[in-house]
């Protein structure tokens, strides 16, 4: 079971999500044997739920994804990491379907558990901020998700050093957050620091450096350089 169970996740890091539900299948046989309020059983459930999150099925993905956390919840208890991280997942499939405000509510309650017992520094509560000022982006409120983000920034560059992925992908929202607000050439300079990284660490033809040309030369479309920005975008097209 552990090892179909690891095929299916990395089939949905993949992308090829119907195969990997497929074999999330394997459910069934987990509730026939070990019972449905099994950890085992609980994974799988929760993993189903972050596929059908990703295929953008948000509904079925919600719907799993509170029986999981109702049973975790009575067997492990509210503050438990794991009853955590399916809060979270919640708070990210309703930030998807752009219920803002009830994936906040959540954001915040898990944030100020994740905080209280893993502190301020640790990756699960950088994770949830980060997501925060995500959602927050996406409504909109452009400042108050710049102060979360350079709070997190602040600490990944810390902790993690300046060239971490995770540091990276909050420079990253930051120049997005900065695009939105229509500040393009803060936005821009960040976003080529970025690509400059990602460049020597990924590789030119990384997805995430690929993502960073483009939202580049989105801003200098922005910007009215079309000429610039058309240069970006056949060369990320190609």
């Amino acid at each position: 079971m552990t090892t179909k169970h690891n095929i299916a996740r990395c089939l949905n890091n993949m992308g090829k999500y119907n195969e990997a539900l497929e074999i999330y299948s394997v459910e069934k046989i987990q509730t026939d044997i070990l019972g449905i309020n099994h950890p085992d059983t609980m994974t799988t459930k929760h993993n189903i739920a972050l596929c059908l999150n990703n295929m953008g099925k948000y509904n079925e993905a919600l719907e799993i994804y509170y029986s999981v956390e109702k049973i975790q919840t009575e067997i492990l208890g509210i503050n438990h990491p794991s009853t955590m991280k399916t809060k979270h997942n919640i708070a990210r499939c309703l930030d998807n379907m752009g219920k803002y405000n009830e994936a906040l509510e959540i954001y915040y309650s898990v944030e100020k558990i994740q905080t209280d017992i893993l502190g301020i520094n640790h990756p699960d509560t950088m994770t949830t901020k980060h997501n925060i000022a995500l959602c927050l982006n996406n409504m909109g409120k452009y400042n108050e998700a710049l102060e979360i983000y350079y709070s997190v920034e602040k600490i990944q560059t810390e902790i993690l050093g300046i060239n971490h992925l995770s540091t990276m992908t909050t420079k990253h929202n930051i120049a997005r957050c900065l695009d939105n607000m229509g500040k393009y050439n803060e936005a821009l300079e960040i976003y080529y620091s970025v690509e400059k990284i990602q460049t020597e660490i990924l590789g030119i033809n990384h997805p995430s450096t690929m993502t960073t040309k483009h939202n580049i030369a989105r801003c200098l479309d922005n910007m009215g350089k079309y000429n610039e920005a058309l240069e970006i975008y056949y060369s990320v097209e190609k």
